[in-house]
């Protein structure tokens, strides 16, 4: 079952963002946006329920086409289903199985219900901005997980970080974080409390690695809603371990409902993963 993506061909964003007195100006250059892209970039577009169900072991991309996949509201995904290279998939509604990869390609979630086990691996990128994701999630080395919105996993479950990269910004994770050499943890927040002692240091906008362990890092994330991880070098299954050869950094943004945050938020749905 092959289908394609055009997860956005490469493209340069120059984006100005004044915040307070500052002004920050990005280059960025990426093959894939973040979040669901123009349908009218893509070779082959598949739309779930208009189009019929997708049954298990479906891989979109790998080919030469780029090719999209997008559920909505009454659409069925089987299990298994990966985005291989230059395909995207957008869930925005619908039940999709477990057992779902981004395997060098993209994967958006936005609502729905997703059985859980997602992987990035190999390059690939998952953006969850709301929805309920059931189970566990493991990112590998250069792929990347953004965490801004819904409900992922369940209380006693881990997302594995195997060398990949997780930026966390809002909704709840209910999973413990388990990270080996090399990964990375990015928290994008405010009210950031470090062994119970506040961050009051602490600039807009600017990330500060956090080196201290074996102690609770908590605060609030950017859409509002409150975090706590223990920052662990040695621990069961089941509970957070974050070594020190973990890169794991704060980042203190406007508090949800200022002007300055609605600035930033847009200049984020404009950022790109960096490019190996």
């Amino acid at each position: 079952f092959l289908m394609t993506t055009h997860c956005g061909r490469a493209a340069v964003l120059i984006a100005t963002v004044t915040i307070f007195s500052l002004s920050v100006t990005q280059s960025l250059t990426a093959v894939f946006d973040m979040g669901p892209s123009d349908p009218g970039l893509f070779d082959v577009v598949t739309n779930v329920p208009t189009d019929p169900d997708i049954p298990d072991d479906a891989d979109f991309g790998g080919g030469s086409q780029f090719v999209q996949l997008n559920v909505a509201d009454g659409g069925t995904v089987g299990n298994d289903v990966e985005a291989l290279a230059n395909a995207e998939i957008n869930i925005s509604g619908g039940s999709v199985g477990s057992s779902v990869g981004a395997n060098g390609g993209e994967i958006n979630i936005s609502d729905g219900v997703v059985g859980g086990g997602l992987t990035a691996i190999n390059g690939g990128m998952i953006s969850i901005t709301g929805g309920t994701v059931g189970s566990a999630a493991t990112v590998f080395g250069g792929s990347q997980f953004n965490h801004s919105g819904g409900i992922l996993g369940a209380p006693g479950g881990v997302f594995n970080l195997f060398g990949g990269v997780l930026n966390l910004s809002g909704g709840t994770l209910n999973d413990a974080i388990s990270a080996t050499n090399g990964s990375e943890l990015n928290i994008f927040g405010t009210a950031f409390i470090l062994d119970g002692v506040p961050l009051n240091s602490l600039v807009f906008n600017q990330a500060t690695a956090i080196n201290t362990r074996d102690v609770t890092l908590n605060g609030t994330l950017a859409d509002g809603s409150p975090f706590s991880f223990d920052l662990n070098t040695s621990a069961p299954f089941g509970e957070d371990f974050i070594p020190s050869t973990v890169n794991l950094t704060v980042t203190l943004v406007p508090e949800p409902g200022s002007l300055a945050f609605v600035v930033i938020g847009t200049a984020l749905f404009f950022r790109r993963r960096r490019v190996s």
